[in-house]
């Protein structure tokens, strides 16, 4: 039997230049040993790509990726040796979906399985957690732990009068997640209070005043930082869309007939001034256009049997759901919310004729808004509802937030030296947009996670919801 040397004994025994050198080789193995690990090269194979640009799906084609990005695309790229290879014939490859309008809460990580299950690999979190939220999308930087990529607001901008009735109809503190704005003053010091927490963008929902709003906007201006958010107040789309907002949420809120040649004058402006539109559809569907007896029997069914996806919510969102049903009876006026959709529906048709950009979002956090599912639910409204394309509507969910967030250079696109975020699909979405459902692999930052893997991730949510 051989005898163990104690490393410190060794080191003792030997010179400082054996030791200088045994310890550079010790260095240099690790760091093969490491890029053996990280740079490891897969190749999908006879794959019809859907590339996100708007041209056809281009079938037989290969994509290489080398570690977390796509090193070539095309229909006979030059394979490195050694790689891996996969055979994707009659499989479709998109980019990966966004979720444009999230709120992760105090969930936050517990959904992340489903929403890369259902192949949403980044979001935009749109607040409510502030400082919570930062730190899990610093988390996920670091790689501690496996989720999509997040681009996070800090404190959600309000009416402070909104603020205070709201924490006396709950009895919850809203320190250190909303923060409100009732002037110039409060604005630049709410949204230095954002800068400082780390947010990528300020997000308003109510306003105080036209003043406020104003304010709010300049101050964005100033700091560098996009503005979105609500509609507010007393502010027209043409007037926020001039002010800086770079997109709006959910949609108008109101029962006012806009002529059709004013909405077309709006849609010019919002195309100059590069302005989005968020329609949110799916969030309405659950929290306002279906009976609240109905929706608070889904909520209590954790069984799941009567929407299979029930058994995938934690309770900390299943709690929230049921909160904000309950809520609904501090609303002081009572709305036709059915002739409210039909109206913005009516609205989001014609901007979308017209040009105006539309990216999809859930509202992640509303009653029966599932994670990762509501994606798909939403992007099927998008086509059924508004006109868009199947293409479009891929669009909405994968270049045009892409290029939004400013990331156009490395997401959104299946192009070489982009990030290798990416969705394998068993059935052509551009014929059904419903396809998008059928997932066979989801590839994020260049790891591979196919479909057992995927379903086992579900299983384990599924089962840790279950002990709740």
């Amino acid at each position: 039997m051989k005898k163990r040397i104690n490393f410190e004994t060794w080191l003792r025994t030997k010179s400082p230049i054996i030791i200088i050198i045994s310890l550079v080789l010790v260095a240099f193995t690790n760091a093969q040993n490491k890029q053996s690990t990280t740079s490891k090269v897969v190749a999908l194979t006879h794959v019809t790509v859907i590339d996100g640009k708007g041209s056809d799906a281009n079938s037989d084609m290969t994509v290489v990726i080398d570690g977390d990005h796509i090193i070539d695309v095309g229909p006979r790229p030059q394979i490195p040796k050694g790689a891996q290879v996969v055979n994707a014939a009659g499989k479709f490859l998109i980019s990966g979906l966004w979720d444009m309008h999230t709120h992760l809460g105090k969930a936050g990580e517990v959904v992340f399985p489903a929403l890369i299950s259902n192949g949403v690999t980044s979001v935009r979190e749109m607040g409510g957690d502030g400082e919570i939220t930062i730190a899990l999308r610093e988390r996920v930087k670091r790689g501690e732990i496996l989720g999509p990529r997040i681009k996070a607001t800090g404190l959600i901008l309000e009416n402070p009068r909104f603020i205070q009735l709201l924490e006396r109809i709950t009895g919850d503190s809203l320190a250190g997640k909303r923060i409100g704005v009732g002037n110039a003053d409060d604005a630049k010091r709410a949204i230095e209070a954002n800068v400082k927490m780390g947010a990528d963008f300020l997000k308003i929902r109510t306003n105080a005043s036209r003043d406020a709003y104003f304010a709010i906007a300049s101050e964005a201006r100033r700091v560098g930082l996009p503005l979105v958010g609500h509609l507010p107040v007393g502010i027209s789309a043409l007037e926020a869309s001039n002010a800086g907002q770079r997109s709006i949420e959910h949609g108008w809120v109101m029962l006012e007939k806009i002529p059709e040649d004013k909405l077309k004058e709006t849609a010019v402006q919002l195309i100059k001034n590069d302005t989005y539109i968020v329609p949110t559809l799916v969030a309405g569907r659950g929290f306002r256009e279906t009976p609240d007896d109905q929706v608070l029997a889904i909520v209590d069914d954790t069984a799941g049997v009567l929407d299979p996806r029930r058994k995938y919510v934690p309770r900390s969102l299943a709690d929230f759901w049921r909160k904000q049903i309950e809520m609904k009876k501090f609303e002081s006026e009572k709305l036709d919310w059915m002739a409210i959709r039909q109206n913005n529906l009516e609205i989001f048709r014609i901007l979308y004729k017209a040009g105006v950009k539309m990216m999809s979002g859930t509202d992640l956090g509303a009653p029966l808004c599932y994670p990762g599912f509501g994606l798909h639910d939403e992007l099927e409204l998008m086509v059924s509802d508004i006109g868009l394309t199947p293409a479009e509507a891929l669009q909405s969910a994968t270049r045009l937030p892409a290029e939004f967030m400013g990331l156009g250079a490395s997401l959104g696109t299946i192009e070489k030296g982009k990030l290798a975020d990416l969705v394998l699909l068993d059935a052509n979405p551009l014929i059904d947009i419903k396809n998008t459902r059928k997932i066979s692999m989801v590839i994020l930052g260049g790891r591979m996670l196919d479909k057992a893997e995927l379903q086992s991730m579900m299983d384990r949510m599924a089962a840790e919801a279950g002990k709740n």
